[in-house]
């Protein structure tokens, strides 16, 4: 089932699942005015179907990752493509594309602090050969992160959370659960991790009500005939900056608006149908008030999408 085969129906449940994954069919039913057996079953087939998953997704900076990059990596005596499988395979990258542009690849680290992140550099990219340069870009503030599409069977690794105020070792077997199962009942969690169904339940909530996980639908998307995924960066002219990045908000084809300290002032990311609806969409940014110049390159293919983790700006 692709996009294009989805019903009414179907956009309004997965509306509801991407609000709370844990959503029961009783709760879809009376929303919808249907009845639950029929919201139990379209469910059920949208995600047998592969058009949908419901997945559990921790936010980065909460859970102790106080810097997140976006890195243009340019490759040189190496193809591209044998460097973008080695740096798939560094748990704290948790984001690898293959770009048609400037830069070879494009990655998104993710380090606890300066000093990780100067030994992740230090001793494991620059241990891979072919880089020949790293251009980082520091994001200051994500205004928009949408989780609601993506490459569900990209591969991710298993990159841990850190130790950090928020999260104790109950907190993080509880994740690592409904990274595995965001359907996971409570009392099997309790069953398998030797705690009461009430202790379960009560992390879970906290967990959700501190904005740390979250449990919702993705539409499964692959990067081909009819999905363009491109990574734009905005450099502006001056002015508000505060104005463009509301305006970007406002654009759905706008999965990931975030300002940044280095290549760019913003980054943002787009899915669109073909590559003449990226040029269209490409003039409408051009033309927003204070944006200088506006460089775009297209990924070729997502080599790594670790969708457990999501980046909505540091608190």
């Amino acid at each position: 089932m692709t996009d294009h085969a989805l019903t009414d129906l179907d956009e309004k449940i997965i509306a509801l699942i991407e609000q709370n994954g844990r959503r029961s069919n009783r709760e879809i039913a009376k929303t919808l005015d249907i009845s639950e057996r029929q919201a139990g079953l379209r469910l059920t087939q949208l995600i047998e179907s592969g058009a949908v998953s419901v997945i559990t997704v921790v936010d980065a900076f909460s859970a102790g990752f106080s810097i997140v990059l976006a890195i243009g990596v340019q490759v040189a005596d190496r193809p591209a493509a044998d460097v973008a499988e080695e740096l798939a395979r560094v748990p704290n990258i948790v984001a690898v594309a293959l770009m048609a542009g400037q830069y070879d690849i494009e990655v998104m680290l993710m380090a606890e602090d300066h000093a990780a992140l100067a030994a992740l550099v230090k001793h494991q990219l620059a241990a891979i050969p072919g880089i020949r340069a790293l251009h980082p870009s520091l994001f200051l503030d994500v205004v928009k992160y949408e989780t609601g599409s993506g490459p569900v069977n990209a591969l991710h690794t298993e990159l841990a959370i850190p130790d950090n105020p928020h999260t104790d070792d109950i907190d993080r077997a509880i994740i690592a659960q409904l990274w595995n199962n965001a359907w996971e009942t409570n009392e099997n969690m309790a069953a398998m991790l030797g705690l009461s169904e009430s202790t379960v339940r009560t992390r879970v909530n906290q967990l959700r009500r501190h904005h740390l996980i979250h449990i919702t639908a993705m539409r499964n998307v692959a990067i081909g005939a009819d999905t363009v995924f491109a990574i734009i960066g905005i450099d502006l002219s001056g002015g508000d900056q505060q104005s463009v990045l509301d305006a970007l908000c406002g654009l759905r084809q706008l999965h990931f608006v975030a300002s940044v300290l280095g290549r760019y002032d913003i980054i943002v990311q787009v899915l669109v149908r073909n590559t003449a609806e990226l040029t269209e969409f490409l003039d409408d940014i051009a033309r927003l008030p204070g944006i200088r110049t506006v460089n775009c390159a297209q990924a070729l293919k997502i080599i790594k999408y670790d969708y457990r983790w999501r980046i909505v700006g540091p608190r």
